[in-house]
């Protein structure tokens, strides 16, 4: 097969399109429809962010509660709240937040607290997502609002246009390994990466009332190398998600659960050399500007009301 030529791109159109936030909640559009016609977010309210990270995502719903409301955000590890900390006091919202250490299954909050408590790609990593949803409970107020955005990766996928297509035989063999992983996954209680379609539904079980499911944007297409350093972040992003390299925790984490799935050493090699040969593939038709890498993978935001 004749290697695809390069394509040709109107640099600067696309630099206007890519070199920009793009990425959920940093994007201002986005962050509008999801704050405020989702989580109804509005001045006065405490908002409660479970396992909270670097609180790059829940920092954005400080403006829309003030006056008078604030952010607490929780975290198992001091350290990421460190950071936390410190990127409150580079945007002046120290004084609006709080961050507190603590596990998701024994939330660091008094009952009824929070207005609305939300978690973001936490219930994937958990080993009991009920657990936790159920904790979440407890700290909001009657009538307060539940929510988790979360993955569905039973069908994510990326794909490489205007590059050597992936024969059926690799089609095959990587849907089969990412079942195994999965499914090693959930019997390890490692979490579950493909929970995010069904939170809904344990909301339901758990008492939460007027539940409501919206599908986030989960594609992304990462144009051939540019100017923009968006773009570059994006593709170091998709490619240690999708392609980790070997000795990364995720490598390794992804190999153990493939094994408890019920695969064997023999199949994971198989699928590791065929990762190595796709990486180098994309990498070098990426740089030259010979292919787009498209990435998808379905995520869900849930919501559900504690009755009053």
């Amino acid at each position: 097969m004749r290697p695809p030529k390069p394509l040709e791109w109107h640099k600067d159109d696309l630099l206007v399109v890519v070199d920009r936030p793009r990425f959920g909640l940093k994007d201002p559009d986005y962050r509008d429809y999801i704050v405020e016609r989702c989580l109804g977010l509005r001045p006065g309210m405490v908002v409660v962010d479970v396992g909270c990270g670097s609180a790059a995502s829940s920092l954005t719903f400080v403006p829309y509660v003030l006056p008078g409301g604030r952010l607490v955000g929780c975290d198992r590890d001091p350290e990421v709240l460190q950071i936390a900390e410190r990127h409150a006091a580079e945007q002046s919202l120290s004084d609006y937040v709080e961050f507190r250490v603590g596990e998701a299954e024994r939330i660091p909050s008094e009952d009824d607290e929070a207005d609305v408590i939300y978690c973001q790609t936490l219930l994937m990593h958990v080993p009991d997502a009920a657990k936790v949803l159920a904790e979440m409970i407890r700290v909001v107020k009657p009538g307060g609002l539940v929510a988790a955005m979360e993955p569905d990766f039973s069908a994510a996928g990326i794909a490489l246009v205007n590059g050597e297509p992936r024969p059926p035989e690799r089609a095959a063999l990587w849907a089969h390994t990412m079942t195994l992983i999965h499914k090693g996954a959930i019997e390890r209680g490692a979490g579950d990466w493909t929970i995010g379609s069904r939170v809904g539904l344990i909301m339901r079980e758990l008492g939460l009332k007027q539940i409501r499911v919206r599908q986030t944007p989960g594609s992304f297409t990462i144009v051939p190398s540019t100017k923009a350093p968006s773009n570059r972040e994006a593709l170091d992003w998709a490619m240690e998600l999708f392609y980790p390299p070997e000795g990364s925790d995720l490598f390794r984490l992804q190999r153990d659960n493939y094994l408890a799935g019920g695969g064997t050493k023999e199949g994971w090699q198989e699928f590791a050399d065929m990762r190595a040969l796709e990486t180098e593939h994309i990498m070098g038709d990426h740089e030259g500007s010979r292919s787009i890498v498209q990435t998808h993978i379905p995520g869900f935001l849930s919501m559900g009301r504690l009755p009053e």
